[in-house]
């Protein structure tokens, strides 16, 4: 493990990538923050008892971190909206279904009862040939 470093000299080293980040108006991306790693702070900010690893180490442990807990998110969020659409287009289909079953019962006693196949699609808004096949 390296030395730690004291509280002055720590103070010194921020400030000084402080300054720096400022005097090159960096943008902070990923690259940026390895340069000051690389130009600024000595290995030994990143041995410390303090951290454990490297800069880039702790930015990929936050990068997986941060992955992780998007991807249990969106599971959730995608579980519940297609348990929600399933549940919507099951109801959908199911009253769809109920209403043919109940029209084609209909046109079958009507059948039964010799009424006309105009009649028959009138009131169960059949089509003449679904009462035709019904009828054989």
């Amino acid at each position: 493990m390296g030395q730690e470093l004291d509280d002055m000299r720590r103070k010194v080293l921020i400030g000084e990538a402080v300054d720096y980040v400022c005097r090159v108006k960096l943008e902070i991306t990923r690259e940026k923050i390895m340069e000051v790693e690389r130009v600024i702070i000595p290995k030994e900010v990143f041995t410390s008892p303090f951290l454990d690893g490297t800069l880039e180490e702790k930015m990929q442990e936050g990068l997986e971190q941060g992955r992780k807990q998007g991807r249990k998110q969106g599971r959730k969020q995608g579980l519940k909206q297609g348990l929600k659409q399933g549940l919507k287009q099951g109801l959908k289909q199911g009253l769809d279904r109920g209403a043919e079953h109940k029209a084609r019962s209909m046109a079958q006693i009507m059948l039964q009862d010799n009424e006309p196949i105009d009649k028959i699609c009138r009131y169960t808004g059949l089509s003449s040939g679904t009462v035709r096949k019904l009828s054989r």
